[in-house]
């Protein structure tokens, strides 16, 4: 039986691209937002895509973190921290539903606040957070869709 073999990703090829530009990439995330009590994100809210969840479908959120550091997981490296210009994913669970109605683009807060304790209803608790979004200026009304 022949084996299979393993595709080594190539780096972008950066020589041809004038000064001050960085290559396009797949925008895969780095990893995903670890839902833990005072792990916090703040960036732009770039894309959507939908999972299969143990549950159903449910949608993963990218965000590209503008300032400050989040816990995230990765399949390399498990937790760790992630900085400015890390692109990560945050699963719609819970209270961070209200993301959907967030527009490509926004500048956003989250923060996990903990999480209540089992109930009858939910007998694995619910996380809470504190969400935030930069409100739309006048300037802003020309990409309002609606």
């Amino acid at each position: 039986m022949a084996k299979a073999q393993s595709k080594k990703r190539k780096d972008p090829d950066t020589d041809d691209l004038p000064e001050g530009f960085e290559p396009l990439t797949s925008g895969k995330v780095a990893g995903f937002f670890i839902l833990e009590e005072g792990n916090s994100i703040r960036g732009i809210l770039r894309d959507t895509f939908v999972v299969k969840g143990k549950f159903g479908p449910k949608n993963v959120h990218k965000i590209l973190i503008t300032a400050g550091e989040t816990r995230i997981m990765t399949a390399d490296e498990g937790e760790t921290d992630a900085g400015e210009g890390t692109l990560v994913g945050v699963d719609e669970v819970g209270w961070l539903k209200s993301l959907s109605d967030v527009g490509k683009g926004r500048e956003l807060f989250i923060k996990c606040t903990g999480k209540d304790e089992p109930t009858k209803e939910f007998p694995r608790g619910v996380w809470k957070f504190k969400l935030g979004v930069v409100p739309l200026t006048k300037d802003d009304s020309d990409n309002v869709p609606f």
